[in-house]
């Protein structure tokens, strides 16, 4: 009964972390040219005046690993109208309506945001780039895949909340990168939590089983 109750209690361990890793990407590959083929044909129906070569050398450029995007935000101090209606009074509680559609969208597919926070002083250091002072806030969000980052880029219920967005930022950077050094990886809290867990059950069988 103990050795079944082992087994069982480690195969659970081992189903739960390959569960977890199916969701947040560990079996991803690369796009494969007939994936991109169909992203950039998505992207071109929807953004019909903007040129894909940049999107799909982009997509070309994808190793198959997740992706995390950097982004610099600097919010209007009065947002602007969409479609010449008033969304709402502060340009936070405008782009609020745009990134609760994205978190749900990112959770759904394995993804999520790493760091977000509040500018507390102009940007110390910069050269090479202009208008680059003022900076309302900045964040870090992992993507599951470019898979995902395509996903979402050509999904048309995104259309409707871009205009959010565009209402209430008024400039912004963002470019992906691939991890060189990650030290908070909720992979590898998952990992330690789901061996603990199986420990502590281990501790309560042995015990039990004595």
């Amino acid at each position: 009964m103990k050795k079944k109750l082992t087994l069982i209690n480690w195969s659970l361990v081992f189903l739960l972390y390959l569960l977890f890793s199916i969701w947040h990407g560990a079996f991803e590959g690369p796009l494969t040219p007939d994936e991109i083929e169909v992203f950039v044909n998505k992207y071109q129906a929807l953004n019909p005046e903007k040129d894909t070569k940049r999107i799909k050398a982009l997509m070309e450029s994808d190793d198959g690993q997740a992706k995390y995007m950097v982004n610099a935000i600097k919010l209007y101090d009065t947002p602007q109208l969409i479609n010449g209606k008033k969304a709402g009074d502060a340009s936070a509680e405008i782009l609020d309506t745009y990134t609760k559609h994205v978190f749900s969208f990112l959770l759904r597919h394995g993804s999520y945001p790493i760091y977000s926070g509040n500018a507390v002083f102009d940007a110390v250091e910069r050269w090479g780039v202009t208008n680059a002072d003022e900076w309302t806030s900045g964040a870090i969000v992992r993507y599951r895949s470019m898979r995902v980052m395509m996903k979402m880029s050509t999904d048309p219920s995104f259309k409707q909340f871009h205009d959010y967005k565009i209402a209430a930022m008024e400039k912004t950077i963002a470019f992906p990168t691939t991890a060189v050094l990650n030290l908070g990886s909720l992979a590898v809290y998952v990992a330690f939590i789901l061996v603990l867990l199986g420990l502590i059950a281990q501790l309560f069988i042995n015990e039990r089983m004595v």
